[in-house]
């Protein structure tokens, strides 16, 4: 059945766009930068910060809502530490958004009736059981395994996200035969160095640039065999150019998505927050006025996320990743992670 509602909103939205008019069609809101983990590469970790209560961030939904957003996504730190999260996810979905979460996957069965409603969940594992414990700490790639199959079990939609690294470049099939054992899809991106990270541990992880380009070759021939990959066509192959991905040659950030720190601070994307670069803060409880204080960020370089790279790719015309979000709505799925 088509999501007519999603797809005639985000078309307009995007038409809105290139006429000069922003519209916040998706809003990625980070409620939390704690987290249960300490991730070797992760720039968020020692970042402290405010956080908005219940109400407050169910008034940004709502707000948000009232502009024509319709994709809504919790990020963190690990969302699933807010006592809150079903309060807030049901509140996302009685106003009618799509609605997605990001999680490291270890709170997951303690929270599984809190992510029933949501369309689509987020969880990230890097790599066999030696990997994931290296960088996640030890023991947490069997709490991944639990998660993935109480996920499987209610039959709740999951991407496993795997940050491509000099520690896991080499066992990425592993990845993929867990993605297929547990019916789930497979996503990828290059590992980054957060603004926000201080310590610039990430820079320990960064891989040889040819061996990602034959890792790349692997998981298109593997998604033309029909594997469950979630990246599109066009972005794999984007990558094949990195570090110079055409996805960064002309970015979206505040014109069709922006970022809510835990605080309620506004960013043009997640590359941001924590820093005090491009920061706006909320005035006069007007949220249409702050999200268009936002600097344009069309000539921005600065990152390789998987989603902001896919939807770039898609505004600028690269037709496959256009495919890909078509047959989403036209499947009742997420419009993208």
């Amino acid at each position: 059945m088509i999501d007519t509602k999603s797809l005639f909103g985000a078309a307009k939205a995007i038409v809105k766009c290139y006429l000069g008019r922003r519209t916040p069609i998706k809003v990625t809101q980070y409620i939390t930068l704690r987290c249960n983990l300490d991730c070797e590469y992760c720039g968020r970790k020692n970042i402290s910060v405010e956080e908005l209560s219940t109400d407050e961030v169910k008034f940004y939904i709502r707000e948000f809502r009232k502009l024509g957003t319709l994709f809504w996504s919790f990020n963190g730190g690990e969302c699933l530490l807010r006592e809150d999260i079903g309060e807030l996810i049901n509140y996302a979905k009685e106003q009618c958004l799509k609605c997605n979460i990001v999680t490291n996957g270890v709170l997951v069965p303690r929270k599984i009736e809190s992510l029933k409603k949501l369309d689509l969940v987020v969880t990230s594992i890097d790599g066999p059981e030696d990997v994931q414990d290296k960088i996640r700490g030890k023991g947490i790639f069997k709490k991944n395994i639990e998660a993935l199959d109480v996920l499987a079990r209610n039959k709740i939609k999951t991407v496993i996200v795997t940050t491509i690294s000099n520690e896991n470049i080499d066992k990425l099939d592993e990845v993929l035969k867990l993605a297929q054992l547990y019916g789930h899809s497979w996503d990828v991106q290059p590992v980054v160095i957060h603004r926000g990270d201080k310590e610039q541990k990430a820079k320990e992880y960064q891989f040889d640039v040819e061996k990602f380009k034959e890792a790349i070759d692997w998981i298109i021939h593997k998604k033309k065999e029909g594997a469950p990959i979630f990246s599109a066509f066009s972005y794999l192959e984007d990558m094949r150019k990195f570090p110079n991905c055409e996805a960064n040659d002309k970015c979206w950030a505040s014109r069709l998505f922006c970022v809510i720190g835990p605080d309620g601070s506004f960013y043009p994307c997640a590359e941001f927050v924590g820093t005090e670069l491009y920061k706006k803060t909320l005035t006069d409880h007007d949220i249409k006025q702050t999200f268009l204080s936002l600097p344009d960020m069309w000539r921005c370089r600065n990152c390789y996320f998987s989603c902001y790279s896919e939807y770039n790719l898609l505004l600028n015309h690269k037709v496959r990743s256009g495919f890909k979000v078509l047959k989403n709505l036209l499947n009742r799925r997420w419009f993208w992670s």
